[in-house]
């Protein structure tokens, strides 16, 4: 069992994919937005996404970051890890678009490795070179929810012979509770 990630059982994921890529169509201008990450209103958002709000109040999950991620399927996502990386920060995943045959690689590199940056947003996060030295330790294919560490160095790597843009989103939750430290914590999830 992979200590880094974990897919979550959700019999309506898909049609939530669905629920929050018509939220992007019809309240957002994201496909048309440069930026990679996006934070949304997440009142908002709940409120046009009912079966994501549904899955939430059921599991009794309180979100304090609702963002989507968009990038071409002809760019690859480099060794990164989220923040500083110092503490753990669980965080679900989901496909919306254009993930099926998509890999997300966890990688280990040598100590005192990466440099400290931030994106366009603010956000910082530690990126590495990409003639750095790594070992693979993990991945998945994101065909479903995930919860996933990240701020274990990962990289993305998207099935290019889909066309369009690969879309995800990505749900956040207070860093002191025990679901943003671990993904053991996530076993009580399920159903």
């Amino acid at each position: 069992m992979s200590k880094i990630w974990k897919y979550l059982d959700v019999d309506t994921h898909q049609e939530i994919s669905d629920e929050v890529y018509q939220y992007i169509v019809d309240h957002t201008d994201r496909l048309s937005d440069s930026h990679y990450f996006v934070d949304h209103s997440i009142p908002h958002m709940l409120r046009h996404c009912p079966l994501l709000a549904d899955f939430l109040n059921s599991r009794h999950l309180l979100p304090n970051r609702l963002a989507t991620i968009v990038f071409s399927n002809a760019d690859k996502i480099p060794m990164h890890k989220d923040s500083d990386g110092v503490d753990p920060y669980i965080r679900i995943l989901w496909p919306v678009k254009n993930c099926q045959g998509s890999k997300n690689k966890f990688w280990k590199v040598p100590d005192g490795a990466g440099t400290i940056s931030s994106d366009p947003n603010g956000f910082f996060f530690t990126e590495y070179q990409k003639n750095q030295e790594c070992e693979l330790i993990d991945e998945f294919e994101l065909s479903a929810p995930v919860v996933f560490n990240t701020s274990c160095i990962h990289s993305i790597e998207p099935n290019s012979t889909l066309p369009g843009n690969r879309m995800t989103f990505t749900i956040g939750f207070d860093r002191d509770l025990p679901i943003s430290k671990s993904i053991k914590a996530w076993f009580g999830f399920q159903r």
